[in-house]
């Protein structure tokens, strides 16, 4: 068998819900937080080493199913190939690591979020909690199997709670712990929730920067810039390391922004000019579009609203999960519109400055958008859970999917949605 070598087996930790891991597609529990937080005390348990062998030695471990439908269906490149794995610090007869060995690590403080996206969950949303606070499933959404509604996403049982949970005294204690012992850690990543609506961001980002390689490092975190925060502050941390990238959530285009995410396109506005005006010139800002069925509808749109906000970098990563999600399902009924909306996007770009970096990276998400969505299977039952999805959200989020979508409208009482192309 072909050998799997793998940047995130062989030197990541992602901290996800109560629980560590290798990255951050990889969901099998190779540490519980509850037994022990510290990554010097658990990067070579028994777990993460066995799952290192399994790739070393070409066999796909259970949790690394995203990257293995990627390879094996040829729709892309996978996340593991993405970086080049470095194998100078793992035996590869034990499947440990020594400590120098550690280049990336990803943490989650807590699920506390002001939003409730429709491709999220409760597990990393708390706007989601509310969102569901008293709402209780039923058969239509078991049938359909709408995860983020029953609350199985990201779950192996319904009693098994994954709320994240890391205190600041235990962030600041894992912090610590990396700038003791990992000393060519190189890529240090924050996700949510909104880090910039959490207590333990800054004060981590400021212990981190005593790391003897903080001078090399690359800090990343995800945001939704949606928030209040003092851009200062945010830049004078930054500016701290290698150099650094926010990873700006915005998964839609100013006309549906506030259906999909429930947020202010304005307030997003405001605070990108108030931190560009200050910005460091280490400090890198992406916008993305994680894209789903949703977002292709509009894509058009969706990346004119992107280039609007005019920053350095645009990723529009695709919606693998849930399935009744994935951008592939409008293949089913709307091939020629759905297509034609990638052309479109393509055709809009002329407009723009070729020099701009951002127009070549809408121009390749939209080619690899169309190679992937050419070549998933997606099926009718994927199709018809979205509408369910669409029409029980609608209900529960207190809004109208026609009120937003001008490509599209949806006749709730036929189930049937018609092109307006």
């Amino acid at each position: 068998m072909t050998s799997r070598p793998c940047y995130y087996a062989l030197g990541g930790i992602n901290l996800k819900q109560q629980f560590a891991t290798s990255c951050p597609t990889q969901h099998q529990r190779m540490q519980w937080m509850k037994d022990e937080h510290l990554p010097s005390k658990y990067f070579n348990n028994s777990n993460f080493r066995q799952h290192r062998l399994d790739l070393l030695n070409g066999k796909w471990p259970k949790g690394c199913d995203m990257c293995q439908r990627v390879e094996e269906l040829n729709t892309g490149i996978s996340m593991r190939q993405e970086t080049p794995a470095d194998i100078t610090y793992t035996n590869t007869r034990t499947g440990s690591t020594s400590f120098k060995g550690l280049k990336t690590i990803e943490i989650r403080f807590s699920n506390a979020c002001n939003m409730a996206c429709l491709h999220c969950s409760p597990a990393f949303s708390s706007g989601w909690t509310t969102k569901l606070k008293r709402y209780v499933p039923d058969n239509i959404d078991r049938e359909h199997q709408l995860f983020q509604l029953t609350g199985d996403m990201h779950r192996e049982s319904a009693d098994e709670d994954l709320s994240i949970g890391i205190s600041l005294e235990q962030a600041l204690e894992i912090t610590e712990d990396l700038n003791q012992n990992f000393p060519n850690l190189e890529r240090v990543d924050f996700a949510g929730g909104e880090v910039l609506y959490q207590k333990q961001f800054f004060p981590t980002l400021k212990k981190l920067a005593e790391h003897p390689n903080a001078h090399n490092m690359y800090i990343m975190f995800h945001t939704n810039f949606n928030v209040d925060f003092d851009p200062i502050e945010l830049n004078n941390c930054l500016e701290k390391f290698g150099r650094a990238e926010m990873k700006i959530s915005i998964d839609s285009g100013p006309g549906y922004y506030d259906y999909f995410r429930g947020g202010d396109w304005n307030i997003l506005k405001a605070n990108l000019e108030k931190f560009k005006s200050v910005r460091s010139k280490k400090v890198n800002i992406c916008l993305v579009c994680t894209t789903g069925a949703y977002q292709i509808m509009q894509f058009k749109d969706t990346m004119e609203g992107f280039l609007s906000l005019d920053c350095d970098m645009i990723d529009a990563s695709i919606i693998y999960t849930p399935d009744y999600l994935n951008p592939s399902i409008m293949m089913l009924h709307f091939e020629e519109e759905t297509l034609q909306e990638l052309d479109d996007t393509c055709k809009m770009l002329d407009a723009y400055s070729k020099h701009r970096v951002d127009v070549h990276m809408v121009r390749n998400a939209a080619d690899k958008l169309r190679q992937y969505i050419k070549n998933h299977n997606p099926t009718e039952a994927h199709w018809v859970a979205f509408k369910e999805y669409v029409k029980k959200t609608d209900v529960i989020w207190k809004q109208d999917f026609n009120d937003y979508f001008t490509n599209y409208k949806f006749d709730k009482t036929q189930n049937r949605m018609h092109s307006n192309v």
